[in-house]
């Protein structure tokens, strides 16, 4: 009976789901609701779209051992947090980050580990450890983003790659490279209202990591009982490490 009702419903959750990732993450969490858990849903069930009941996109997106990895590599375990981390690992577009607090890039930086480029647009160079992480199929931040993106990097954002045999190339600048599938590229701005023009909004997934008011508290209350009570905040990370790696399990 249940997988009876999971292919009735599956379309309607994955529905859901995308316009989740595409549309709501450069908003706050009531926004957020707003959109699918009122708007979405009321619209999907008025043209016959079947739902799950109480579906929620983020269980399609993730699932209890994704969030322990996400929150076990630095990404505080909010609900807000945990969303703009699935929207991160779902998104097909590049992602944006509204990063002030730089949450969202301490968590890629060690999400990402060995295989991460840092670069700004305002270094020297910066083209070509681009191209050659585009060719080697590795990571690449872009930290501190204005407004407005370098010309250059059009024909990136469009992914406007074309194939020669076997072989996959990019236009980047004045030359043609290859292009390794495995290449990921991600934005993060301080900035905390951006405006971006609607060409790079159309080709890139805003996603809002400013800081939540519960995440900060517990941030906050972590740094007092480590200042205050080392032994407890030892006791504590111990406990949650176990809890992940069971739940990972």
């Amino acid at each position: 009976k249940k997988l009876t009702s999971n292919k009735k419903t599956v379309v309607g959750d994955c529905i859901l789901a995308a316009g989740f990732v595409s549309y709501v993450g450069a908003f706050d969490k009531e926004l957020r609701e707003e959109l699918w858990k009122n708007q979405w849903t009321a619209d999907l069930k008025s043209r016959g779209i079947s739902i799950s009941d109480g579906s929620d996109p983020m269980d399609v997106l993730s699932d209890e051992g994704r969030n322990s990895t996400m929150i076990s590599e630095g990404l505080p375990s909010d609900r807000i947090s945990l969303e703009n981390g699935a929207i991160v690992n779902n998104c097909l577009r590049w992602p944006i980050l509204i990063d002030p607090q730089m949450q969202g890039i301490k968590w890629l930086k060690k999400k990402e580990k060995d295989n991460l480029d840092i670069i700004q647009l305002s270094q020297k160079h910066w083209l070509k450890t681009l191209g050659n992480a585009i060719t080697n199929g590795r990571s690449v931040l872009i930290e501190n983003i204005g407004n407005d993106l370098d010309p250059t990097l059009s024909t990136v954002l469009s992914r406007s790659v074309f194939r020669r045999g076997n072989v996959m190339y990019l236009r980047l600048g004045e030359e043609e490279i290859e292009y390794n599938p495995d290449f990921k590229l991600y934005f993060q701005t301080k900035l905390s209202n951006p405006h971006y023009k609607p060409e790079i909004a159309s080709q890139c997934t805003i996603i809002n990591f400013i800081a939540t008011e519960r995440g900060l508290e517990d941030q906050l209350l972590a740094k007092v009982v480590e200042l205050e009570r080392r032994d407890l905040e030892e006791k504590s990370k111990a406990l949650a490490e176990a809890a992940i790696d069971y739940q990972i399990q």
